[in-house]
């Protein structure tokens, strides 16, 4: 990456920080390269990719994707725009914390800026400890790339019907506070 798209990136990345200090704005969700530059084209200050929509667009199903399409999705995306992207990075396709901080690496170098991390792996929940020390591990990756990459967690808590509002709000602080 030559020094221009150096630039290029961490002005997106302070760009799409600078958004959440302001307050609220809407970032939609680009399904593939063309929509992605729609939504530039719009006005737009940031997209947000998902897996599932990845998924789809190909017509198959987001549990079977890999690593490598989801890292190429993210980096067709910030190539084609010039504004932030905030990727759906899943359970960031690691069953260990090395594996994970390794992926997490994978995903900052294709420039996005911003990673979502669920705390589900598949349709199985992680128990909080777990799910917590995966954040965790994110933001010490993030940290020691020294990039200025937001990380997001969220929390499929509700997908299985059975939690609470508060329940979810509980994950959330966890997750909040370990990164």
């Amino acid at each position: 990456m030559g020094c221009e798209m150096l630039f290029d990136i961490a002005a997106r990345r302070a760009d799409f920080r600078a958004l959440h200090i302001e307050g609220h704005f809407l970032l939609p969700t680009a399904w593939d390269v063309g929509g992605a530059k729609q939504l530039e084209a719009l006005g737009y200050a940031g997209l947000a990719t998902t897996i599932a929509s990845q998924a789809w667009a190909l017509g198959r199903d987001p549990h079977d994707l890999t690593r490598d399409e989801v890292l190429d999705h993210m980096r067709r995306l910030v190539d084609a725009t010039e504004i932030a992207v905030n990727a759906d990075y899943g359970f960031g396709f690691a069953s260990d914390a090395s594996e994970l901080a390794d992926n997490v690496r994978m995903a900052i170098d294709t420039g996005v800026a911003a990673l979502s991390i669920c705390d589900r792996i598949g349709d199985e929940l992680l128990a909080l400890p777990d799910a917590v020390m995966r954040i965790q591990t994110c933001r010490r990756a993030i940290d020691i790339s020294g990039a200025d990459v937001v990380l997001v967690a969220r929390t499929g808590v509700v997908l299985d019907g059975h939690a609470n509002l508060s329940t979810a709000i509980q994950r959330l602080v966890a997750l909040s506070n370990a990164g």
